[in-house]
C-alpha cells in the first residue's frame, strides 16, 4: 500500500479539462481529433509512468527487506562463529555446526533472490524511462494550460513529438510477466481509489 501510495503521489496531476471541451475547435487546427491523439498519449504516459515507478519502489522496498534478512543471518553466524572458540561441548559444536549450515544456506538464498530486486542496471533504466514519461508528460502538460489560441499548430506538436512518444512506447524497460499484471491491478486499484475521492468530495 505504501509503495502504492508513492507512486500515485508522484502521478497525481491529470489533464486539464481545456482539450476536452470542445471550445474553439480548429483554432491552431485543435480540433476533436488533434485533441484525443494528445489526451491519448497523455494517459497512455500517465499509466506506463505510474506501473513502472511502482516497480522500482517495490523492487527497492524489497532489497532493503533482503538486506536486513541478511545481516541478520550474519550476524548470528558471527555469534555462533565467536562461541565455537569457547565452548568444547561436543553437542554444541555439533548444534552450531547446523545453525551455521542453514545460517549458510540462507545468506546465500537471499543473496541469489537480492539480485532480482538490486540490478543496478535495470533499476536505471527504469529510473531513466520514468524521468523521460515525467518530460514528455510536462511538454503534453504545458500546451493544456494555455488556450488553443496560444497553443503551438497542433500538426506541428503531434509531429515534432510522436517520434518521442514512438520511442518511449518500443524501448520500454522488460518487466516479467508477474510484475507486468501486478502493476496493471494495482494501477486500476489506484483510478478506482481515485474516482471514489472524487465521489466522497
Amino acid at each position: 500500500m505504501e509503495m502504492a501510495q508513492r507512486a500515485a503521489a508522484a502521478q497525481s496531476y491529470r489533464l486539464p479539462e481545456i482539450f476536452n471541451d470542445g471550445i474553439n475547435d480548429q483554432v491552431n487546427g485543435w480540433d476533436s481529433d488533434a485533441n484525443n491523439t494528445i489526451n491519448n498519449w497523455f494517459d497512455v504516459c500517465k499509466e506506463y509512468r505510474w506501473r513502472y515507478q511502482f516497480i522500482l519502489d517495490r523492487n527497492y522496498y524489497f532489497a532493503n527487506q533482503l538486506n536486513s534478512l541478511s545481516i541478520i543471518f550474519s550476524s548470528v553466524l558471527s555469534i555462533f562463529s565467536g562461541f565455537k572458540l569457547w565452548q568444547n561441548s561436543l553437542n554444541f559444536q555439533t548444534a552450531s555446526n547446523i545453525v551455521m549450515l542453514i545460517s549458510n544456506t540462507v545468506i546465500a538464498g537471499i543473496t541469489t533472490l537480492s539480485k532480482k530486486y538490486i540490478d543496478d542496471s535495470r533499476n536505471e533504466k527504469m529510473r531513466t524511462f520514468i524521468e523521460n514519461m515525467d518530460k514528455f508528460i510536462g511538454v503534453i502538460h504545458s500546451q493544456a494550460m494555455v488556450a488553443p489560441i496560444y497553443r503551438m499548430d497542433s500538426s506541428q506538436f503531434i509531429k515534432s513529438n510522436i517520434s518521442t512518444y514512438t520511442d518511449m512506447m518500443t524501448t520500454c524497460p522488460n518487466l516479467s510477466l508477474s510484475e507486468y499484471i501486478l502493476a496493471k491491478e494495482k494501477y486500476k486499484e489506484y483510478l478506482e481509489k481515485m474516482d471514489q475521492n472524487k465521489i466522497n468530495e
